[in-house]
C-alpha cells in the first residue's frame, strides 16, 4: 500500500511539473529575426525605389557588422509597435555602407552607424523602427 501512494505522488508531481516546465514565458521560445530578414529589411529601406527609377545608377548596399541585444517588452510610445498588443522587440545595431555610382564615374559612399528594434506587425511580418542613426557622406 505504501508503494502505490509512493508511486501516485511521484506521477502527480510529474504531471504538474512537466506542463508548468514548458509552459511559454514572455520573450521564451520567439526566436528573433534572422540575419537574412535583417540585411533585406535595411536594404529595401536604404535603398528605396532608386534603383528602378534611376537604372543608370549602380546601387549597393552591404551590412558591415550587426550585434543583438536582448529582447525585451515592446513599449508603443518609444518603439512604434501595435498599439495595446504585447510585442516583443529584438534590439539591433547594425554598421553599415551604401555605395552609389553614378553614370558619370563619380561615387557617393555613405556609411550609417544605426540602432534599430525589429518586430512583427499586426500582420506578423518583420519590420523595424529606427530609434538613432548616424551618418557619414564621402565622395
Amino acid at each position: 500500500m505504501m508503494r502505490f501512494r509512493v508511486l501516485i505522488a511521484a506521477l502527480a508531481c510529474f504531471l504538474i511539473a512537466v506542463p508548468a516546465a514548458s509552459a511559454k514565458r514572455p520573450g521564451q521560445g520567439q526566436s528573433g529575426p534572422t540575419r537574412t530578414v535583417i540585411v533585406k529589411l535595411l536594404k529595401d529601406h536604404y535603398l528605396g525605389d532608386d534603383p528602378v527609377n534611376y537604372p543608370t545608377t549602380k546601387y549597393s548596399y552591404k551590412v558591415n557588422k550587426l550585434a543583438r541585444g536582448s529582447a525585451r517588452k515592446g513599449n508603443h510610445w518609444a518603439d512604434g509597435t501595435p498599439p495595446n498588443k504585447k510585442t516583443t522587440v529584438y534590439p539591433v545595431h547594425a554598421l553599415s555602407t551604401r555605395t552609389v555610382l553614378y553614370y558619370d564615374g563619380s561615387k557617393t559612399v555613405t556609411k550609417f552607424d544605426a540602432k534599430y528594434v525589429f518586430f512583427r506587425d499586426d500582420f506578423r511580418e518583420w519590420t523595424f523602427t529606427i530609434k538613432s542613426e548616424r551618418s557619414k557622406i564621402s565622395h
